[in-house]
């Protein structure tokens, strides 16, 4: 089955929602848990693929499409950048910095950062994740990036697996802190690949 990769359009924003969830590893259900009553965590986080000349707006996202049915998702783009997200005001700033930390304590400056991969459950094992990182690379490399990196919670063996078979290797870890929703508690890894090697 051919992976076909488009941007996303306005139409897309639920399926980017659901991705930013799925590879945030319970950091999004940390951020917003308890903030709106009544609220879906999917309602609450898409306003933000709405905000034109950010990183999170729509256009900067990829689609991985197979058999006509978006599979995954990829959100990656230079490193600094990650000043161009802008913060929700209705998450307060205290889980901002708890959720962030490992940010500030393990920076990947002039590389090409991987923000979000997701592959929906029915679609894994297919080589969508494979055809999205890809692309990923192919981009960097055209961008004049060296390098590429993404952060992975230790635990997620799956997730690094995967990276490792396109070349990525751990590079820097940190104790992240302890929560109940999240679904890997321990560390975060710092994973980097050199780019059009």
């Amino acid at each position: 089955m051919t992976t076909q990769i488009k941007t996303a359009t306005i139409d897309d924003i639920p399926h980017l929602a659901n991705f930013l969830i799925s590879a945030g590893g319970g950091y999004i259900e940390v951020l917003y848990d308890g903030l709106e009553s009544g609220h879906s965590l999917e309602s609450l986080i898409q306003p933000q693929f709405t905000q034109a000349n950010t990183t999170p707006f729509y256009e900067n996202h990829l689609l991985a499409i197979n058999d006509g049915q978006i599979a995954g998702g990829m959100h990656a783009f230079a490193w600094e950048d990650v000043e161009n997200f802008p913060l929700d005001p209705l998450v307060p700033q205290s889980r901002h910095d708890v959720a962030g930390e490992y940010l500030t304590c393990m920076p990947a400056p002039d590389t090409y950062y991987i923000h979000v991969l997701a592959v929906y459950p029915e679609f894994r094992g297919k080589g969508v994740a494979g055809a999205l990182i890809s692309n990923g690379l192919k981009h960097a490399d055209n961008e004049g990036f060296a390098k590429c990196s993404l952060y992975v919670m230790a635990g997620n063996i799956p997730a690094i697996e995967l990276y490792k078979k396109r070349g990525f290797e751990v590079v820097n870890h940190y104790l992240i802190p302890q929560h109940r929703l999240l679904y890997y508690p321990g560390e975060m890894l710092l994973m980097t690949c050199a780019v059009g090697a």
